[in-house]
């Protein structure tokens, strides 16, 4: 727990996205949470599976933030995720994108 909360501190730190970016949060959708901040053509976005059971996030919902990107890493396991098609999510999960 101690290693995942200092990645984020970190990547939070001194984050322009962060400090200076505008916020969309999508109204919930079927469980999942998704928020977005946005600052100088660089996006942060946030993702909550928020139920106890596999879900399907769909991409196309979330077009005005993601645009034409197909492709964003996960600040906290450094994982690339292809935003060109749903994402599937486990029970619980969560991920920070950034693109």
């Amino acid at each position: 727990m101690f290693a995942w909360t200092s990645r984020l501190l970190h990547w939070r730190q001194n984050n322009d996205v962060i400090i200076k970016g505008s916020q969309t949060q999508f109204i919930p959708y079927a469980g999942i949470y998704v928020i977005a901040r946005q600052y100088k053509g660089k996006t942060a976005l946030t993702i909550l599976n928020g139920t106890t059971k596999p879900a399907t996030m769909e991409v196309e919902r979330y077009a005005e933030v993601i645009g034409s990107t197909t492709k964003a890493k996960d600040i906290l396991t450094g994982r690339y995720f292809d935003l060109s098609k749903n994402l599937e999510l486990k029970p619980r999960q969560s991920l920070v994108l950034e693109f």
